[in-house]
């Protein structure tokens, strides 16, 4: 069957369809919203919990190896593995017309690899608006207690844990924290919830929500916005 002009999410598919892509002449826009083609974890953060703007073999190879096992040999054979595949990166990437970035905080890693930053459009993520113009003004007048929202997957690097770090280094009472997001294991370890919760309090005002629908979010973000009444 022929190819058309259609716009089509590479996960789960070959990083090859670019190069079919190219030789049937249809131009190709890769919209890059992490790191899956430069990091196999996907997020540029380390397993030591630190956040790394710049790939190299031996320390992806140190990152990688309690994950992926075999695939990343320890010594010499592991650094030309993972070099290898940043050179496999460096031309998937090279075979797209433009790389779209939601942020310009995504492109570090990028450039350290030697993309030239002309090949970078950055295109904010859309977001429609009219179902929060709906929604009732929050009461500002009232005594309130600041409410805190995360919104967004339960991952490591999404950075809960540093949250609620902050969060209980003020004053017991000061502000209400509400969690909503899907659990979902990284990579294999689904502890990082207990973890990033295990040192509440019985005076932490802390309320989990569980996942939620896309189209919960209008509620959800009113409900945050919502004057918290102080005792």
């Amino acid at each position: 069957s022929s190819i058309g002009h259609a716009g089509y999410v590479l996960m789960g598919l070959s990083t090859g369809t670019l190069a079919v892509l190219r030789a049937h002449g249809v131009p190709a826009a890769f919209t890059l919203h992490d790191y899956w083609t430069i990091c196999p974890r996907g997020q540029m953060w380390h397993r030591d919990g630190s956040v790394t703007d710049r790939v190299a073999p031996d320390r992806c190879a140190d990152c990688l190896r309690p994950t992926f096992g075999a695939w990343v040999p320890a010594g010499a054979a592991g650094n030309a593995v993972l070099s290898g595949l940043h050179d496999h990166a460096r031309a998937v990437l090279g075979q797209a017309e433009r790389l779209v970035v939601p942020s310009a905080r995504v492109l570090p890693p990028y450039l350290a690899l030697g993309i030239p930053r002309e090949r970078f459009a950055v295109v904010e993520n859309g977001v429609d608006v009219e179902a929060l113009r709906a929604l009732p003004l929050p009461d500002v007048t009232a005594p309130r207690r600041l409410r805190l929202g995360y919104l967004g997957t339960l991952i490591p690097s999404k950075g809960l844990d540093v949250l609620v770090r902050a969060w209980q280094s003020l004053p017991p009472g000061t502000i209400e924290l509400h969690v909503h997001g899907n659990v979902v294991p990284y990579h294999g370890d689904a502890s990082f919830l207990t973890r990033a919760l295990a040192g509440l309090r019985p005076e932490d005002r802390f309320t989990y929500h569980g996942p939620y629908r896309s189209e919960e979010l209008p509620r959800i973000l009113a409900g945050v916005a919502k004057a918290a009444v102080s005792p």
